[in-house]
C-alpha cells in the first residue's frame, strides 16, 4: 500500500469515528427483559387510554399523562402517569441538528399497556419498561399476564 493509499484510509477511518460511531453511541438501547419480569419490577400495571398529554411543569424531561384506565392489572389504580421526553441535540453530518432520543412516541387517544413503578408520587415508565401501544403486543402480553404467564 503506498503513501496515498494509507493516508486516504487514515482519513476513512477518522471520517466513520467522527460521524457514525457518535450516532451509535447514542442510539436507543435496552437490556431485553420478559414480561413476566417486566410485570414483577413493575408497581403499576395498566391498559389505559391516553385522554392528554403536557411536559411535566418540574421536570420538561419527563410528560404527564392523563389517562383513562381501561383495566389496572397491578397496583392502584390512577389516571396520572409520567413518561420519559428525554431529547438531545446533535448535529447531523450535513450541519444541521437533528432531534434525538429515547422518547416514546405518545400520542393522546392512544391505547397503551403501560409498565410504570412509583418511585415518585406518580407511577413513571420509559423506553426500556416494555410498555406499549403496539395493538397486537398489547393483545398477546394481556392473555399471558392473564394466565399467570402459563
Amino acid at each position: 500500500m503506498n503513501s496515498r493509499s494509507k493516508t486516504l484510509l487514515r482519513i476513512y477511518i477518522a471520517l466513520v469515528f467522527t460521524f457514525l460511531l457518535p450516532f451509535y453511541s447514542m442510539a436507543c438501547r435496552c437490556v431485553p427483559i420478559s414480561l413476566e419480569s417486566s410485570y414483577t419490577a413493575s408497581s403499576h400495571v395498566a391498559l389505559v387510554k391516553v385522554l392528554k398529554i403536557e411536559f411535566d411543569s418540574k421536570d420538561v424531561t419527563k410528560l404527564v399523562l392523563t389517562a383513562r384506565v381501561i383495566e389496572q392489572l397491578k397496583g392502584k389504580k390512577t389516571t396520572k402517569y409520567k413518561a420519559d421526553a428525554t431529547f438531545y441535540e446533535e448535529p447531523t453530518i450535513d450541519g444541521l441538528t437533528g432531534r434525538y432520543g429515547c422518547s416514546l412516541n405518545i400520542n393522546a387517544g392512544s391505547t397503551w399497556l403501560i409498565f410504570a413503578s412509583s418511585s415518585e408520587r406518580i407511577p413513571f415508565f420509559h423506553y426500556c419498561s416494555n410498555s406499549t401501544d403496539n395493538n397486537k403486543l398489547i393483545t398477546e402480553n394481556l392473555a399471558k399476564i392473564r394466565s399467570g404467564f402459563n
